[in-house]
């Protein structure tokens, strides 16, 4: 026999089928030719004068490395060896090359080094995980390495990006860069917004703590060259995120881009994106423009309606939630709530995908709660096929809480959906109290 648990789970999934709108977890294109952050990086430091020394020619022979087969690779020049591993050779011939390159890492130059990283995260290699010798040279740079005085600024920033990769792991080395980039200050004041955005973007990629004077240098680059820099999504984003991790909220910058974005709020050449990322900002910083938050708010919305929220990324709609219910706002149109409803139905179709997203699925389900957009079939769905305990993470006390209020909201508003599915039963001691959170007048 089949249970009303099971009929439902089916029912919720051949519903999706039915209705499927083709939702990605991919970004929107930022940019005319480049579709993510990395690969207009990448592209960057290949291209632009001051950074492409590193570049290496591509041979104009092709050497099959089969030719190799009875050399030892230790007698093969460096630069013959990163030429091989950068423009292509079979793969278990890449891990032997790797293995020997990480022998070389100590006595590599910079521009040696540079060729060896960007290999690693290039599109067609993808081997910073794998990559032996790319560990290494995250190892190697401590803070004596980035004393050096053969290193310039601009190679400083190049590396930092490269390591970044490691996300949270880097933060270390970043910050042993950050001293180095801070003795030049000069430099970084003069350097393009292109460059300003790589550091700014290194720097919150791996969660390293940015100096009060770099921070301010981000923020003024902003105030200068807002109206240029929103035409380019990916700069302004860049920007805009280490301030707001820093909490830096600085009036004349959110008075500059409130003036900005108010003269551009019904053009698209700023882009949902951007939009996005401003509204964040300002909801961090309890921005008093209730008038301009609520313009900002149903443009975004608007902007979601008109695109289906085809390729929107996940992040990007949650963000969008939180900050509209943190500022106490609803859009206009209702039709943002039953698009992101939709939106969210299809990402999180299946128990593994509401697991191993439980963060972000628990957030934005809250946050749809808060708006009055609750997300009923969704979450009948998410406590029919997961138990409570199985929804929350070691070491996530945002993600508990968040778990918690979304579970006590349920029990008071809905309370048929808590007992349809016996959640009390089955959580034991995982289920908050929900008296806690009332008045006195109510219990």
């Amino acid at each position: 026999m089949i249970s009303k648990k099971n009929i439902f789970s089916m029912m919720y999934c051949q519903s999706l089928i039915l209705t499927n709108k083709n939702y990605s977890l991919q970004t929107l294109n930022l940019n005319k030719s480049y579709s993510t952050f990395h690969k207009w990086i990448l592209d960057f430091f290949k291209n632009h004068p001051k950074y492409n020394e590193f570049v290496l020619k591509k041979p104009t022979l092709e050497v099959n490395m089969s030719d190799y087969k009875y050399v030892q690779l230790k007698t093969i020049p460096t630069d013959e060896l990163l030429n091989k591993f950068s423009f292509g050779c079979s793969k278990p011939f890449h891990y032997k090359i790797d293995q020997e390159l990480l022998n070389r890492i100590n006595d590599m130059s910079i521009n040696q080094i540079l060729v060896l990283m960007d290999t690693c995260l290039s599109e067609k290699n993808k081997l910073s995980t794998k990559s032996v010798s790319f560990k290494k040279c995250l190892d190697l740079m401590d803070e004596l390495w980035f004393r050096r005085p053969d290193l310039t600024a601009s190679q400083t920033i190049q590396l930092l990006y490269y390591v970044s990769i490691y996300k949270k792991k880097a933060k270390p080395t970043v910050e042993f860069g950050l001293q180095k980039l801070m003795n030049e200050i000069n430099y970084l004041k003069q350097s393009s917004d292109e460059e300003l955005s790589v550091l700014a973007l290194t720097t919150f990629k791996s969660n390293a703590k940015v100096y009060d004077k770099m921070l301010r240098i981000f923020a003024y680059r902003l105030e200068k060259n807002l109206s240029k820099l929103i035409q380019n999504p990916m700069h302004f984003v860049s920007l805009i995120k280490p301030l707001k991790k820093a909490k830096y909220h600085d009036q004349i910058l959110l008075t500059k881009l409130t003036t900005t974005f108010s003269n551009n709020i019904n053009k698209a050449s700023h882009g949902v994106i951007s939009s996005v990322h401003l509204l964040t900002y300002l909801a961090d910083a309890n921005y008093g423009d209730v008038i301009f938050l609520q313009q900002l708010i149903d443009s975004i919305g608007n902007c979601m309606i008109k695109d289906n929220l085809k390729n929107y990324r996940i992040k990007d709609v949650s963000n969008y939630l939180f900050s509209v219910s943190y500022l106490g706002l609803t859009p206009k149109d209702p039709n943002v709530g039953k698009i992101i409803n939709d939106f969210m139905n299809q990402l999180f179709y299946t128990k593994e995908k509401c697991q191993s997203q439980s963060k972000l699925l628990i957030g934005m389900c809250l946050s749809m709660w808060m708006l009055d957009y609750k997300p009923i079939q969704l979450m009948k769905f998410m406590f029919s096929e997961i138990s409570i305990a199985a929804l929350r993470m070691p070491n996530a006390h945002k993600l508990h809480n968040r778990l918690d209020l979304l579970l006590t909201c349920a029990s008071i508003e809905q309370p048929n959906l808590i007992i349809q599915y016996q959640l009390v039963k089955n959580a034991l001691n995982v289920m908050p109290e929900s008296f806690k959170h009332l008045a006195k007048s109510y219990i």
